[in-house]
């Protein structure tokens, strides 16, 4: 069981924007080697920080104290840190209260941050790691206890799932808890646990020994039913609003002291009216990555989502139960097209810049997302964008050059070109592994060279080594092209990098940028070469099949393959599948020149730009997938999109829960009837994708009702692949 909880947030203390990081320890002894172990994650993720806060109880800091001062798992975790980085072990008491703290740590001094400064930003990123709000869909939104319609609501529970996390929690409430405390009352019992971690906390301080109990009021039901809360030497927690409504109503109706009234978390324009002991909403200064409102509150009579056609669902009960997991199917349409894909695959398509590689996600060898570094700097109108960039970009004092990795060389060596053809001293041109060659405080500005960027994991790494160098130059990082997938983690790669102790940030300058999945493995090819394993295994495979089967088997093993146009299976011996003029996220001009790649990777962005989108908002575009709604790719894409290629590419770039369809009738009988057309159709062009399809059921990609299912398998043509592929569902999709 984890015993730490850790968090990296911004505080802006004495006029500073402090970059700190947090580490609580829910234990009454500290693990020395999960502490070290969680210093050295951090400092692999972030630059260092300015703060490193220890808070333990305490009762319990002299022991702690003592462990870290002798461990050297501790001590080589912060050697890492420059000197004047802040580390200190901050002790409290049962009420909350700080008691102590000690600078710990050889070279570091002791941090000036209050403790009670962490308790906002630090539940924030509790509350959006565990996802605090139920989002509705276009198609309904909530309507609470209280009456007032809305799109989306606080679910303390959500947030009560890790040890330490509520161990961090429960210290939040300690200061709303009063010394001689005879009960606290609850609107729900998601609080229960926080209560009696609460108790855990208060165990140790002599003077708050008692035992608080804690008796649930059911919410609103106690307005209702006129239920007395005792308010002597006891306190009301209510767990979530938006409001404050049920705090009025308790203090109106019932007589409760307002000042006895706290919230745990609080989203909404009426925090200052209340006791609050975490304000979620967005504060550029004290909450950087606090909640901002995008759609208003509003009562039954006059609800603008009922007008607009959306359903009210009634949330009901001190939990608010809902009913199960709803569907939601979207059809792809020109608006989800990420901006700029169409330019940037049309000028690179046909020339082997994207493929899908086999390799594992550490490997080390061809990822998912493949992008061909080398082709890509063959590309003439990358390298005139690149030329440009470096025109703009390279300063003339640069003495050193770095590239990345292997495939960066040659954008590398263009860069040095550039530099020379303009009059520039030739400088030194070093790999990742040459740093040390680079005189230690180097003033003259040093340039990074990436050919492709993914995570970014290398460039951070790189990134980091280069400051303790070169503390006293600038670092510029020219990028060819980055692959990003729209998180926010992701997205702060280019603030990370430019991140400088000077009066001017580093530069980073990107060329071309593709929004797209992260790779990883378990994917489409992955799944049907687990599929031809086993059939092979079993002895399935039809005698004249032996040889496309094991020639494709030995193709999707190997980790250093990378599919550039055979991404596909025909359903027989034809051409291999091509995408026609008229695909909607495509030049038309270009099209002719696309490779299976070139559309896998087009479709693969629409559809990471729409979950991308999907992710925390509640607008009518996106794919959601969380425990309340899941969207689906309608069936009618397959319908709209009758290209194979196309069909192809959605069925191997869509997830398998995105084109689960056996958990909607409507939804499996028509997509059962869209694919059965298809399938019949196998020796036409309008059924060229048959095979993919019948591989997207077999290795259960694409999931139909038992009986729909039966339906398609029913219309199979007698052809060999074809028929392969038939025994391989009723293997594995249907289990006979």
């Amino acid at each position: 069981m984890k015993s730490l909880f850790v968090a990296r947030i911004t505080i802006l203390h004495q006029e500073r924007s402090r970059d700190t990081l947090v580490l609580f320890n829910a234990s009454s002894t500290v693990d020395e080697l999960a502490l070290a172990a969680e210093l050295r994650n951090d400092l692999e993720e972030n630059l260092e920080p300015h703060d490193v806060v220890i808070v333990v109880n305490d009762a319990h800091l002299p022991e702690a104290y003592a462990t870290l001062d002798r461990s050297t798992y501790f001590a080589q975790a912060i050697d890492r840190y420059r000197p004047g980085v802040r580390l200190s072990l901050v002790g409290f008491d049962g009420l909350g209260r700080e008691v102590r703290r000690r600078s710990v740590g050889r070279g570091t001094l002791e941090s000036d941050l209050p403790l009670a400064a962490v308790i906002r930003p630090c539940l924030t990123r509790i509350f959006r790691l565990r996802g605090g709000f139920v989002e509705a869909s276009p198609n309904y939104h909530f309507e609470n206890p209280s009456g007032k319609h809305t799109t989306r609501f606080i679910r303390l529970s959500n947030l009560i799932s890790h040890h330490a996390e509520i161990a961090f929690m429960a210290f939040c409430i300690l200061p709303a808890i009063p010394e001689k405390c005879t009960a606290v009352y609850t609107d729900t019992p998601a609080v229960f646990p926080l209560i009696a971690s609460v108790n855990e906390h208060r165990r140790y301080t002599p003077a708050l020994s008692d035992f608080v109990p804690t008796e649930n009021f059911s919410s609103y039901s106690a307005i209702e039913s006129g239920n007395r809360l005792d308010p002597k030497d006891s306190v009301v927690l209510i767990s979530a609003s938006s409001s404050g409504s049920l705090a009025n109503d308790i203090h109106n109706a019932l007589g409760y002291p307002k000042g006895q009234i706290w919230h745990m978390l609080f989203n909404g324009p009426a925090a200052s009216e209340h006791q609050v002991i975490c304000d979620l909403g967005f504060d550029a200064e004290k909450n950087p990555e606090g909640v901002q409102r995008t759609s208003p509150d509003y009562r039954g009579g006059s609800c603008a989502y009922c007008a607009a056609g959306s359903f009210p669902i009634p949330l009901k009960g001190d939990q608010f139960e809902l009913p199960g997991p709803q569907l939601d199917a979207i059809q792809l349409a020109r608006p989800d097209e990420p901006t700029g894909l169409r330019r940037m695959i049309a000028s690179y398509a046909g020339k082997g810049v994207f493929g899908v590689g086999m390799g594992a996600r550490q490997s080390g060898f061809a990822r998912q997302y493949n992008v061909n570094a080398l082709s890509l700097a063959a590309v003439d109108s990358f390298v005139t964008t690149f030329d440009y960039i470096l025109l703009r970009s390279l300063p003339f004092a640069c003495e050193h050059v770095i590239y990345l990795d292997k495939p960066s060389r040659p954008l590398a060596d263009e860069a040095v070109k550039v530099m020379v053809e303009g009059g520039a001293k030739p400088p030194r041109l070093l790999s990742r592994d040459q740093l040390g060659e680079i005189p230690l405080g180097v003033q003259t500005p040093v340039v990074v060279i990436a050919a492709v960027v993914e995570s970014g994991r290398s460039l951070l790494d790189l990134s980091r080594d280069l400051r303790s160098i070169c503390t006293r130059g600038p670092l510029i990082y020219v990028i060819g092209l980055s692959k990003t997938n729209g998180s926010p983690r992701r997205e702060d790669l280019d603030i990370n990098l430019a991140m400088a102790d000077r009066p001017i940030r580093h530069e980073v300058v990107t060329c071309e940028r593709v929004l797209l999945p992260s790779s990883s493995e378990g994917h489409a090819w992955h799944r049907e070469r687990e599929l031809l394993a086993r059939m092979r295994g079993i002895g399935a495979v039809p005698d004249d099949l032996l040889d496309f089967t094991d020639k494709r088997l030995a193709l999707l093993r190997n980790e250093r393959t990378i599919l550039y146009d055979d991404l596909f299976w025909t359903n027989g011996n034809g051409p291999p599948l091509k995408v026609q003029p008229g695909f909607v996220f495509a030049d038309r001009a270009k099209t002719g020149s696309y490779l299976q790649a070139d559309v896998f990777f087009t479709v693969s962005s629409v559809l990471q730009k729409l979950r991308a989108a999907g992710v925390g908002g509640s607008g009518s575009r996106g794919i959601r997938a969380n425990w309340f709604q899941q969207t689906l790719l309608s069936p009618e894409n397959f319908g709209r999109f009758n290209d194979g290629a196309i069909q192809a590419s959605l069925l191997r770039a869509g997830s398998p829960r995105e084109l689960n369809y056996s958990g909607d009738e409507d939804l499996s009988r028509e997509a059962a009837r869209i694919i059965g057309r298809i399938v019949r159709s196998a020796s036409e062009t309008r059924g060229e994708a048959a095979a993919e399809f019948l591989i997207a059921i077999a290795t259960r990609s694409l999931l139909l009702r038992p009986q729909d299912l039966s339906t398609v398998l029913q219309g199979v043509p007698d052809l060999p692949r074809l028929s392969f592929l038939r025994a391989a569902c009723d293997v594995f999709a249907q289990g006979k």
